[in-house]
């Protein structure tokens, strides 16, 4: 039981879930929530460093796979979940999501960023850096 003001998404990987976590289509839980329109798990799961220039196995990125999702709410004419899905979007490109992320977009310039919150952290531990622990500085954007 999670006994803190943590959101489901959070409480997952407070347990041992990983963030970069791929399904049998390697779809990660970020893809699969933007493509949902499910806002404030894109929100979470970016903050906890889920890389949003991804791709699934068969070389489609979040933000594309995302678009067609879109696409298709619209011809349903799905107001809300168009509207869901565009916010998704919105928030997946203020964290640079690209249509045709690069393999160094995907996997060398996301692990850079990912290290940042814990040498800061590391830095504040040992006295060199003395910032509070929920500073913008660490990469917070929500």
């Amino acid at each position: 039981m999670l006994l803190s003001r943590d959101t489901p998404v959070e409480g997952l990987f407070k347990l041992g879930a990983e963030v970069d976590m791929r399904d049998r289509n390697g779809d990660m839980a970020l893809a699969m929530a933007a493509r949902r329109g499910l806002r404030p798990a894109v929100a979470t799961l970016l903050r906890l460093g889920a890389n949003p220039n991804t791709r699934c196995y068969r070389g489609n990125s979040i933000l594309s796979r995302t678009s067609k999702y879109l696409m298709r709410a619209k011809k349903e004419d799905s107001g809300r979940q168009y509207a869901m899905i565009l916010s998704c979007i919105s928030l997946l490109s203020d964290f640079d999501a690209k249509e045709n992320p690069t393999v160094y977009d995907e996997w060398e310039l996301h692990r850079n960023r990912a290290e940042i919150p814990r040498l800061l952290h590391n830095l504040r531990k040992v006295g060199i850096l003395h910032l509070p622990p929920e500073s913008k500085a660490l990469g917070n954007r929500t």
